[in-house]
């Protein structure tokens, strides 16, 4: 029997490792995300103040866009620390489980928080971070 060389098997060995090192980089991320989020928050409420314009703008000012923001740097971040330790793995099935593994979690939370405080306004920021985490994990994709 002949030993198969084939370039997919050397791909295919180091995809768990990066899908692995990839969800952890996602909590790296959140460093990076958090510094970004706190000068969005407080140069907003500069701006914005104590006048409310329309609640509902200020709702998506201060809460889901900034979740949003959280999201999109720790996926992005976490891909890009992946990137930089593995060569040659598969790109799509590591962000997939990266994201199938955080959206996990935080379905779990936010069903644990729903069932004791109801539908509120930070629910949204919540969902937010999911949609985020998608976009930062596969923004090279998308550009």
């Amino acid at each position: 029997m002949v030993a198969n060389t084939n370039s997919d098997d050397r791909t295919s060995d180091r995809t768990v490792p990066a899908a692995i090192v990839a969800t952890v980089m996602v909590l790296i991320g959140l460093i990076p995300a958090g510094i970004v989020v706190t000068v969005y928050s407080f140069f907003l409420r500069i701006f914005i103040g104590s006048v409310s314009w329309i609640s509902y703008i200020d709702e998506i000012a201060l809460i889901w866009f900034p979740e949003l923001l959280r999201g999109m740097i720790s996926g992005f971040v976490a891909m890009l620390i992946t990137g930089y330790f593995f060569k040659n793995f598969n790109e799509q099935a590591v962000r997939l489980s990266a994201l199938m593994f955080w959206l996990a979690i935080i379905i779990a939370i936010l069903a644990v928080s729903v069932s004791v405080r109801g539908v509120t306004v930070d629910t949204l920021g919540t969902v937010s971070v999911i949609v985020g985490l998608a976009l930062g994990l596969f923004s090279d994709e998308i550009v």
